[in-house]
């Protein structure tokens, strides 16, 4: 019982952490690092789908801890290594898992990071440049 409370708690609080890319603005001197999360507000219906992605690292330096979550940021024009983690709760599914991309960004560009269930690692994720 108190697991199944711990876990309604948390499931709550995920229920706000939804990226609106539509609402970051670019940089036009720097790239914009997105990673973008859907609402978690189905996330109580059953069969119901959550994707939560955040930066954990870039160039071996962290960003994101259990306390401060990092889904934007802004990257000098150049080869950077980014560490992306993702969670995702589908159905009776829960994974989570962390990948590392390698990314030539340019100035003025946005790349968006989202999470997709993938057979082999469970969670991965893939990035757009717009």
């Amino acid at each position: 019982m108190r697991k199944m409370i711990v876990t309604t708690i948390f499931m709550f609080f995920l229920a706000g952490c939804a990226t609106n890319v539509n609402k970051i603005a670019s940089n036009p001197d720097k790239a914009t690092i997105i990673a973008y999360s859907d609402s978690a507000a189905n996330v109580f219906l059953p069969l119901s789908s959550t994707k939560s992605t955040r930066i954990e690292k870039v160039n071996g330096k962290k960003v994101s801890d259990f306390f401060t979550e990092t889904d934007v940021i802004t990257l000098e024009a150049g080869t950077h290594l980014v560490a992306i983690s993702c969670h995702i709760i589908q159905g009776g599914i829960n994974v989570s898992n962390q990948t590392l991309h390698k990314l030539i960004v340019e100035k003025g560009k946005q790349y968006i990071f989202k999470a997709f269930l993938d057979s082999s690692y469970g969670c991965k994720t893939s990035y757009e440049i717009i």
